[in-house]
């Protein structure tokens, strides 16, 4: 995505940013509140919940600090019922596979903008064109034209696109749409660059999740860092120039950060599982981050990332999550990688990142 490298390159792009969650609906609620998984209870996917009402969004802060808010979605799991529509003045929907494609919402965010420009505004815009690789949609005619037969040839999908294994095929159509995606982004940061100056505006970029398909690694862990290394970038402000950041940095941590470069004060009750990173004026870096997987018939299985010490911990617990979330402690296994893949064998480390996740998956444990 060379424009967006462009563009971001002249802000901030952490290379160690993190989600919480493996896919979208856990993903994007920790994002939104600050929470994680445990806390906004947002992991089932056949029931509805919504985010916890007195937890602030990111819309929510902007609202109250007086801009006006809107948000243009085509996602299945960022919608009104999931608690998604509060703190927005103007939340329009539409499904992705039936004609929200990034085209369209990048037209109609520029016509946001443009609507708007008197006025301070927060608008998010979802694009979802690269889920259509693991969803075996069609993709564009100019992606379809840079990719040989033999690259669209079918295969056995997983149950769902998260638990999809490798498959080199998927890796080169979704580096073309990738492409794709950012010829069209280019619009909009031209856009921006020619009609704002770069302390009047903030823009962000994040993904939610990574995919299984890119794990080109036997015996890899389900939440290895092809699936949980995500990009986070921010441009404007106080994010400009500082260039590629290697501090650890979180999905919790995402309302922490808007709200810092658009100046808005941090509310005296505001309880969540983020922080902001040092680089913006934080306390200290993060030493982790820690991201899990808690789906109903599944193990639960749990990644802390450290790559300020060079290490990955990874755990897994062979007990069955239930529908409200909780599960038996059983025969675990756990380790220890570096970077590289390769085993470490540390004792005293295990131990340590062994009791982070015990303490922390504690309230959802089942006990006889």
């Amino acid at each position: 995505m060379p424009n967006t490298y462009e563009f971001f390159k002249e802000g901030i792009i952490f290379a160690n940013a993190y989600n919480s969650g493996e896919w979208t609906y856990p993903s994007i609620a920790s994002y939104v509140t600050g929470l994680d998984t445990t806390h906004h209870m947002l992991f089932h996917n056949k029931l509805d919940y919504p985010m916890p009402t007195e937890t602030h969004t990111v819309a929510e802060y902007f609202q109250n600090a007086g801009y006006y808010t809107s948000k243009y979605c085509g996602n299945w799991r960022i919608i009104p019922s999931y608690g998604h529509a509060r703190g927005y003045d103007r939340f329009v929907y539409q499904h992705q596979r039936v004609g929200f494609k990034v085209h369209e919402v990048i037209s109609d965010a520029i016509n946001q903008i443009d609507a708007g420009k008197d006025m301070n505004q927060y608008i998010w815009i979802s694009i979802g064109d690269l889920h259509d690789i693991p969803d075996r949609s069609d993709l564009p005619f100019s992606v379809q034209k840079d990719l040989l037969i033999e690259n669209r040839k079918y295969h056995k999908s997983g149950p769902t696109s998260v638990k999809q294994e490798y498959n080199s095929n998927d890796v080169i159509s979704y580096i073309h749409t990738a492409r794709y995606i950012d010829r069209w982004l280019h619009i909009l940061y031209e856009y921006n660059k020619e009609q704002f100056s770069s302390d009047e505006i903030i823009i962000s970029l994040f993904s939610d999740h990574g995919q299984g398909f890119l794990i080109d690694r036997e015996n890899a862990h389900f939440l290895s860092r092809e699936r949980s290394n995500v990009p986070m970038m921010f441009r404007g402000g106080i994010a400009e120039g500082k260039g590629i950041c290697d501090e650890t940095v979180s999905a919790l941590d995402y309302s922490h950060i808007m709200r810092k470069l658009s100046d808005i004060s941090e509310p005296d009750n505001n309880s969540t599982d983020g922080q902001l990173p040092k680089v913006f004026g934080g306390l200290c870096e993060r030493t982790y981050a820690y991201t899990e997987s808690i789906h109903p018939g599944d193990p639960y299985q749990a990644a802390i990332f450290s790559p300020r010490d060079n290490i990955n911990f990874f755990f897994t617990n062979p007990s069955a999550v239930c529908d409200d979330g909780r599960f038996q402690l059983g025969d675990y296994c756990c380790w220890l990688e570096d970077s590289q893949g390769n085993i470490v064998s540390d004792d005293r480390v295990l131990s340590h990142y062994l009791n982070i996740t015990l303490k922390h998956i504690a309230p959802i444990l089942l006990y006889d």
